[in-house]
């Protein structure tokens, strides 16, 4: 309330603040001698440290102009010229060389890049979704033992890996009218090549009535 009421004020008070504004600042510019600024405080208590010792003479002509001191400000010019430092090239520190490669770098797939060696009893983790992915496949011929041997690992954690660990599987329902997959259906994003379709058979859907409703099979 406090804050409209005097914004209400400010607003009422302008025209009255801005009248004749033109001519009133043309006539205080005009005046030979203006007031002159006020000192801060501690400026103010510097000059009358510095003046407390002398004489009313000295003081008084501390207020007034000096006109000879005038004069010879209008006899002084300052010049300045620009000094250009010779170029320096940088020179190359063989222990923290620059980019060579001024390519676009492209995104890993996993959201990091993989490291080059890895050392025995670990995996990265395109490694650990391809051990997935075959066993999940074929998990009578992709074995936790066979993966172990194949990647040099525990066969208990690797038993462990695929059991609490998947990838997606894509169920497609059956399809009266198509006994498989579509061509389509096998371009979708989660057919990713480490992800995999399984199609169900018909037995397992439930029939369908007239109305088009789900009916459990008995």
């Amino acid at each position: 309330m406090g804050k409209a009421a005097s914004s209400l004020g400010y607003k009422a008070t302008k025209p009255l603040r801005e009248y004749n504004l033109e001519q009133r600042v043309a006539k205080e510019l005009s005046r030979e001698k203006r007031p002159a600024a006020p000192r801060h405080q501690t400026t103010a208590a510097l000059f009358e440290e510095a003046v407390r010792g002398q004489s009313q003479e000295v003081k008084s002509r501390l207020q007034e102009k000096d006109s000879d001191l005038h004069d010879r400000l209008k006899s002084v010019y300052v010049t300045s010229q620009d000094v250009m430092l010779p170029h320096t090239a940088i020179k190359d520190n063989p222990d923290r060389p620059l980019p060579m490669d001024r390519s676009v770098i492209i995104d890993p797939e996993f959201g990091f890049i993989e490291p080059k060696s890895v050392p025995y009893g670990k995996m990265t983790l395109r490694r650990a979704v391809e051990a997935i992915t075959r066993h999940q496949e074929d998990p009578v011929l992709w074995t936790a033992r066979r993966l172990a041997i194949e990647h040099k690992l525990s066969v208990e954690l690797t038993e462990k890996m695929l059991k609490y660990f998947q990838t997606f599987v894509l169920v497609v329902p059956p399809n009266p009218k198509a006994k498989l997959a579509s061509n389509s259906l096998l371009r979708t994003p989660l057919a990713a090549p480490h992800h995999s379709i399984r199609q169900l058979p018909a037995g397992d859907e439930a029939e369908q009535d007239p109305k088009g409703k789900n009916k459990a099979k008995s």
